[in-house]
């Protein structure tokens, strides 16, 4: 009997001993961490594995004359092999919700038709920094439509010193911000300082880049809320849609304030 007893304790230390070396694990190690990249044109996508994580650009919200319009660029509507993506749209006015959601639901359709899944949609939005509260009123309007993990947004790195405050206001609203710290396809100014300034942020986020040698010079921040990397592969591209910011080619629907 007092072996068996004594058998007991020890089995039962060990399970508690094991309970608590679980619960410090989960703890202390770091979110789900993945490298993706964001997908502008065709050409992109063939450098691309059928396994690797991709965001595909699809068009803009654009504000002329009084009224919405979406264009549609990026991509056709094709089939990916199954694969999951997230489809990205640029806004340069924040739209009415009910237009926005309109648009993005019928991209979403038109995929899913071909076989593809979607896993999110990115919304990429140059917010002045002194108007994230704006977009977050937006942004909380869609979870109306879209749950929190389904949306995604770009952030400027001039946000982190402008407003970390007013980014990390944002965290009920999305499951993560992709912080661009590129600009023209090479590292933004201050690019070092912006680094820095990770640490403050307590929501998910990912680090935006491109496939410039100059980010090799640099070492991102990676908290608790690192959840990994998207890169940009196409700066050709980029200097185009800086240049032309709003042109399109195929405007779906518009909408008159």
């Amino acid at each position: 009997m007092p072996y068996i007893f004594l058998h007991k304790i020890r089995t039962m230390s060990f399970l508690v001993c094991s309970i608590i070396i679980l619960v410090l694990l989960c703890l202390t190690l770091p979110n789900s961490q993945s490298t993706g990249y964001w997908v502008w044109t065709q050409s992109d996508l063939k450098q691309l594995q059928n396994t690797d994580e991709i965001t595909i650009y699809q068009g803009n919200f654009i504000h002329i004359n009084g009224k919405f319009s979406f264009r549609r660029k990026g991509i056709g509507i094709q089939s990916l092999h199954g694969r999951s993506v997230t489809l990205l749209v640029r806004v340069y006015q924040l739209p009415p919700v009910g237009f926005f959601t309109s648009q993005v639901n019928y991209l979403v359709n038109e995929w899913q038709q071909k076989g593809v899944s979607i896993k999110g949609i990115q919304i990429d939005y140059d917010s002045p920094s002194s108007k994230l509260n704006e977009y977050g009123l937006f942004l909380k309007n869609l979870n109306k439509t879209y749950d929190r993990h389904f949306l995604s947004i770009t952030g400027l790195s001039s946000w982190l010193a402008d407003n970390i405050k007013g980014l990390n206001d944002l965290e009920p609203y999305i499951n993560y911000v992709a912080i661009q710290f590129y600009q023209a396809f090479y590292p933004v100014y201050k690019t070092e300082h912006y680094i820095k300034d990770l640490k403050n942020l307590t929501l998910n986020y990912k680090v935006g880049v491109t496939t410039s040698v100059k980010f090799d010079r640099y070492t991102f921040e990676e908290t608790s809320y690192y959840v990994g990397k998207l890169i940009f592969l196409n700066g050709n591209q980029l200097k185009k849609t800086v240049n032309k910011k709003v042109l399109g080619t195929k405007t779906l629907c518009q909408y008159k304030e």
